[in-house]
């Protein structure tokens, strides 16, 4: 995603191009900032723009618990704004009487991705937009005459930003209801679209490490199972996603300023955040509903 927005903006067709232009903005700046490279001996710039207390960050949260109605992504952001200091080293750097909001931000993130952003249903609904989005992309690329927008088709014949930035979610719904009614040359395809806009949505189990190793030595067995159902052997997947809610060892950590003057990290002087820093890693078991049971009797048979 980064290097997509830098490319975006050392492009001098973009729009927000034009509107950094216009006010007076250092592009070539600020994309070196969005890479997480220094432009400054100021590095607020870049905690501002690229750490773990960065403005997205506090954005997305935000926003992401509007529009899913919860409360998870939730925080002090006024009571935040009012506890940030620049440094003498040029730092942002959080007072100790911010240490509290600190902490609800790196809650929430957890709170966040650990119940909206890696819920099983989401990881499911995205492993198969992913599939789909894929299969297209693979059909064009074999020259196959399959139903597509001419978005897409533009997008897999000259993949760029410019390119892109029309595939919006309107687009994409678009591509789903034309493969779901109109698609007649690639059955999955058409299968795929429809179970998506019916939220015929895949199945998932949950996989401990040494049980993700069994079933990759048993991958055979899965793809007998999903083909006799009628899918391609690439209708299922180990979904392996990792989280560290803060990370100590990133080059931009969040800093706390003490009441003597002292600078420390959050993870030192915060138990709650210490206990976040350790990394997860998880493994979801994604295949279609009809192949639920076998899958399930396969999966309790190799893991006994």
């Amino acid at each position: 995603v980064q290097n997509i927005t830098e490319q975006i903006v050392r492009s001098d067709n973009s729009e927000i191009a034009v509107i950094l232009e216009r006010e007076g903005f250092d592009r070539k700046k600020m994309a070196n900032l969005i890479l997480g490279k220094s432009v400054s001996d100021k590095r607020f710039f870049n905690q501002i723009i690229a750490s773990q207390l960065d403005a997205d960050s506090l954005d997305y949260l935000m926003r992401d618990s509007m529009a899913t109605g919860v409360s998870f992504g939730l925080y002090n952001l006024e009571r935040l704004f009012a506890m940030l200091e620049i440094s003498r080293d040029g730092d942002l750097v959080v007072r100790e009487k911010g240490l509290q909001s600190t902490e609800q931000v790196v809650i929430a993130l957890y709170m966040q991705f650990s119940r909206v952003y890696f819920h099983k249903t989401v990881r499911c609904w995205e492993y198969m937009m992913k599939l789909f989005i894929a299969q297209l992309l693979q059909k064009i690329e074999e020259d196959k005459k399959i139903h597509v927008l001419p978005f897409i088709r533009e997008f897999a014949e000259n993949p760029h930003w410019e390119t892109l930035i029309p595939l919006t979610d309107d687009i994409m719904y678009t591509q789903l209801h034309l493969s779901s009614r109109k698609e007649t040359n690639d059955d999955f395809i058409k299968q795929l679209a429809g179970d998506i806009l019916h939220r015929k949505l895949y199945k998932s189990i949950p996989l401990t490490e040494e049980m993700a190793h069994s079933v990759h030595e048993n991958h055979e067995k899965i793809n007998f199972i999903v083909r006799k159902y009628g899918y391609p052997a690439n209708a299922w997947a180990i979904d392996q996603f990792g989280s560290r809610y803060y990370d100590p060892d990133k080059a931009f950590k969040i800093l706390i300023q003490m009441k003597n003057g002292d600078i420390k990290q959050i993870s030192e002087v915060s138990d709650v955040v210490a206990s976040l820093s350790k990394p997860k890693f998880n493994n979801l078991l994604i295949f279609p509903d009809k192949c639920r049971n076998d899958i399930t009797e396969l999966i309790k048979n190799i893991s006994k």
